[in-house]
């Protein structure tokens, strides 16, 4: 409990909505409504889980609300199999370096004022647990499975710090597209267990499998759950 004091947590569930649309110059369209329309814009809807992860997707909905990811470059991993959204690649990010956000106690004012952490613990709720693990991975050799597991196509998971794997980033996330060529012999991701899962795509997933590199977010929504969130000492 000591260790979360200082987080954001999300008390709840939390529904929010990504606007993407293709990057500039493409010649393809997104195939939308069943095949029936394409376009050059679609949304993916995305429900947090604040009651497996409450810190995680607490720092997620807050960076939401900040408009971190409005308008960012969306990353491919060279497989594929993910898309990253890295929020210090977004003008949100770039305005808040031309204030000159000054660091301190190993993190750094947003421009509205709040204290943002440089990492987060990684948060992990096993199953037949009361409450998550923090600061450590699961074994699933050893039967140690997640609530939220990660071998799921739209599984949205939060990136490791850099300098840590026990860590997670603050801004960066991605969109995880599993499918089971990707599992081992028990069918999960080869990184299940190691990662803080916060939610998952519950709708446009088609739209997922046709996102690419380069890609933008034009805008991410609150749709529902925002009232769930509960500031630091709050």
């Amino acid at each position: 409990r000591d260790l979360v004091a200082k987080y954001p947590v999300l008390t709840g569930r939390a529904q929010v909505r990504l606007t993407i649309r293709k990057k500039a110059g493409s010649p393809k369209l997104y195939v939308l409504d069943e095949e029936t329309r394409q376009d050059s814009v679609g949304t993916v809807t995305i429900d947090l889980d604040g009651f497996s992860a409450p810190v995680t997707s607490g720092q997620l909905l807050t960076n939401i609300k900040s408009r971190k990811y409005d308008g960012i470059e969306i990353l491919q991993d060279l497989n594929g199999t993910a898309l990253i959204m890295n929020a210090k690649k977004g003008a949100f990010a770039q305005a808040s370096e031309a204030e000159g956000a000054a660091e301190m106690d190993g993190g750094e004012p947003a421009s509205s004022g709040e204290f943002v952490p440089k990492t987060l613990p990684l948060e992990i709720f096993q199953t037949g647990e009361f409450e998550p693990f923090y600061n450590q991975q699961l074994d699933v050799l050893e039967m140690e499975y997640p609530i939220l597991p990660m071998s799921v196509f739209g599984a949205v998971v939060m990136s490791h710090d850099s300098a840590d794997a026990n860590k997670s980033s603050t801004e960066n996330f991605f969109i995880y597209k599993f499918d089971e060529s990707m599992g081992g012999l028990a069918g999960l991701s080869f990184d299940e267990g190691q990662f803080s899962v916060v939610g998952y795509v519950t709708s446009g997933a088609d739209l997922v499998a046709q996102v690419e590199g380069g890609d933008v977010i034009e805008k991410v929504e609150i749709l529902s759950g925002g009232d769930r969130l509960r500031r630091p000492g709050a």
